[in-house]
């Protein structure tokens, strides 16, 4: 790597990296301190200064002339939607020719080797937002999370001429705001807010104010094949998410408990906090396969044929997306993005009430006749193609990055 600025660069950054988690990244732990020395030292050391001079000059003459400098952030590259869409926006961007970087606040994660080596990533706790950047000109893109806010309050305090984009990925709350006071507060100090769909934008917006300047970004995925939908007996149903309580697999079970006499298997792919409580929690059933972890959405869909998502609430469940792209029918529950997503009903089955029994209706016309599903699982390959692709959601960034500057 020796005189490669860039490359050196990257490797000092997962040195750094390395060595602050293992000494331990709570928010002011070892590591945390660590960091904090390393960044008194790059700007004090004049060798360090030079290497910093050196290799922002480099980063600069790499990108595209008249693109900002984007940072994006993210807690931890786990296996989660919002943070998948962090690792496919950041790629896309650096191939479009915008110096990119990532900061992780806690942890890096299981996602860290798909991001593009041409994306820089860093780890630094929230308290300490002093990231270099190639350009004075910077637009910082970050979820909706108490750390992430605290660093985009210090960064646009260090960084007078930078925007901050507010990227929420959280389910509404349907009685009561969905944000605290405090975090709402320091929302509205935010140059733009970019929601998943206009259905999302409105649900976090019914009990509180949030920014006068809002946009629509859907996340999406890489293109995938369609691999068609086939009616067949049993109907295999599946279900892929992280299994915490609000998922409602054990409501999925109960529901089919109920339907008995028809010919159906259902495969549940995830691994959670509540695994155990939720399997405690439902009807045994030998045509019930508990799974566990997942590697990813092709791994969980080789076993079904129908995802199935009875979720109480989400904001917008990735794996919707994942299972349209490849051509695979969708029934969900009615909750945060999804009536967009599935076009209000004309691209997927909706079940308006999460209760076993609603459920447990929308499923058996579907088990008895699975080809009524057949043209639903088109029109969703169809949707997902059109509007829920990694270049459809970074047109949208684009065109809030473009707004705000």
């Amino acid at each position: 790597m020796a005189g490669d600025p860039l490359a050196e660069r990257r490797a000092r950054d997962l040195l750094r990296a390395g060595q602050a988690e293992m000494l331990g990244m709570s928010n002011y732990g070892p590591g945390a301190i660590f960091t904090a020395g390393l960044n008194v030292l790059d700007r004090v050391q004049r060798s360090h200064r030079q290497d910093r001079s050196r290799e922002k000059a480099a980063a600069k003459a790499r990108a595209v002339p008249g693109k900002p400098s984007i940072l994006l952030t993210s807690n931890e590259l786990c296996q989660g939607g919002a943070e998948r869409q962090r690792v496919l926006l950041a790629n896309e961007l650096s191939r479009r020719g915008y110096p990119v970087t990532l900061a992780c606040l806690q942890h890096f994660g299981p996602l860290t080797p798909e991001l593009d080596p041409s994306v820089r990533l860093v780890l630094t706790p929230w308290w300490q937002p002093l990231v270099d950047l190639p350009t004075k000109d910077a637009v910082l893109i970050t979820g909706v999370t108490n750390t992430e806010a605290g660093f985009a309050a210090g960064w646009k305090a260090l960084n007078q001429h930078g925007k901050w984009l507010a990227a929420t990925h959280e389910p509404a709350e349907t009685d009561k705001p969905t944000y605290g006071d405090k975090l709402a507060k320091v929302i509205s100090r935010s140059d733009g807010v970019i929601a998943l769909s206009p259905r999302h934008w409105d649900a976090i917006t019914r009990h509180q104010h949030l920014n006068r300047n809002h946009f629509i970004a859907p996340n999406g995925v890489p293109k995938q094949q369609d691999r068609g939908f086939a009616a067949k007996k049993p109907v295999r149903l599946g279900m892929l998410c992280r299994m915490v309580e609000h998922k409602n697999p054990h409501l999925l079970i109960e529901a089919l408990d109920e339907l008995k006499d028809l010919d159906w298997t259902l495969d549940l792919h995830g691994d959670g906090p509540d695994r155990a409580k939720l399997q405690a929690m439902a009807p045994e059933n030998d045509r019930v396969r508990w799974h566990g972890a997942s590697p990813g959405p092709d791994h969980a869909f080789q076993t079904f044929d129908v995802l199935c998502v009875p979720s109480r609430a989400e904001a917008f469940p990735l794996v919707i997306v994942e299972a349209m792209a490849r051509g695979l029918p969708v029934v969900s529950s009615a909750v945060g993005s999804v009536p967009d997503l599935l076009d209000n009903g004309r691209a997927g089955v909706l079940v308006e009430t999460v209760t076993a029994a609603a459920w447990a209706t929308a499923l058996r016309p579907i088990i008895e006749e699975p080809a009524r599903l057949t043209p639903l699982a088109a029109a969703g390959a169809r949707r997902a193609a059109e509007l829920y692709t990694v270049d459809a959601m970074t047109d949208a960034y684009e065109t809030a990055i473009a707004a705000v500057r």
